[in-house]
């Protein structure tokens, strides 16, 4: 069974996600920057009224971390409860391809061939998983030694 995938270039490499987590591609406008965000996080926009995350893959697959320019699209995603918007810097076309199924894979991306050449399928998922737990670890606050009360023997 076929699988329907957007493509986009991300920098200078064709990526592609499954289109099936797609809601829509919209054009990306003033990026609003979030100081204390991990990496992959470049900033937020408003999206129909919502505040959403903006999500540069590129530190996730080895990239240089990019900064929207006028012009890049955003791939508005939904991936379990998370709403992100993808950062691109266009978005090529949509294609169908036969993958092969995943075996409990653990990495954000792998290569593979299309009739497009040489493409990086994005596990979605896997990419919002490391994003929230990098949230999750910035937000944990580090366990400080309790302080000796005064006149207690250490």
């Amino acid at each position: 069974m076929s699988t329907d995938l957007i493509v986009f270039e991300l920098q200078d490499r064709r990526c592609a996600v499954e289109l099936s987590a797609i809601q829509e591609v919209i054009p990306l406008g003033p990026v609003t920057p979030v100081p204390t965000a991990p990496g992959a996080i470049v900033g937020a926009v408003n999206v129909h009224g919502q505040v959403v995350a903006v999500v540069d893959l590129g530190p996730l697959l080895g990239l240089p971390a990019g900064q929207p320019r006028q012009g890049d699209c955003g791939l508005l995603a939904s991936v379990g409860i998370a709403t992100v918007v993808l950062h691109v810097s266009r978005v090529c076309e949509v294609i169908a391809l036969e993958l092969e199924p995943a075996q409990d894979r653990v990495e954000v991306s792998r290569p593979i061939a299309s009739s497009l050449g040489e493409l990086c399928l994005v596990h979605l998922a896997r990419a919002v998983e490391q994003i929230q737990r990098a949230i999750r670890e910035r937000s944990t606050p580090s366990r400080l030694e309790p302080s000796a009360a005064p006149g207690a023997e250490p």
